[in-house]
């Protein structure tokens, strides 16, 4: 099977802006080169098999102010623009809050059930799988358009 034509324009879509993401990133770094000097504490993951609770406990951490969870426009969007004033960052009017709040409203209009399973907005802390799809390490792919056999071949190796 192959995608169909919205299915397509997704997927080119989806490339495009990982791409995109890709050189914002490279940009941000050579631009400021002493965000590799960061300290980074050491995650903490949670595994677990589908719809046994790990969104849940994920957002249950969440509420703790000692974990830094990022929110679904900054898994989107991690890069802030550099137009953007700092007082906007991470507000309503934040570009990536926008952006997010009209891509949840295709989401819910095309899948409308999806919203009834995870409660997603802008700023509602969500799971970091996200961030690996900007250079493909992600399983979203495989999620998302399970009939990539090329993709999935790639990713088996």
């Amino acid at each position: 099977k192959s995608l169909t034509a919205l299915g397509r324009l997704a997927a080119r879509e989806q490339i495009i802006s990982a791409l995109q993401m890709q050189l914002r990133l490279q940009n941000l770094v050579s631009m400021h080169s002493d965000i590799l000097q960061e300290n980074i504490r050491p995650p903490l993951v949670i595994a677990g098999i589908p719809r046994t609770g790990g969104v849940f406990l994920h957002n249950l951490f969440c509420q703790s102010p000692d974990i830094n969870c990022i929110r679904y426009h900054e898994a989107l969007f991690p890069v802030v623009p550099g137009e953007i004033e700092f007082s906007l960052v991470d507000s309503e009017s934040d570009p990536r809050v926008v952006q997010t709040k009209g891509g949840l409203k295709l989401l819910h209009w095309l899948r409308p059930l999806y919203q009834h399973m995870y409660e997603l907005g802008p700023l509602v802390p969500f799971e970091e799988h996200q961030l690996g799809s900007y250079v493909f390490a992600s399983t979203l792919y495989q999620d998302l358009y399970v009939n990539m056999t090329i993709y999935n071949a790639w990713w088996d190796r």
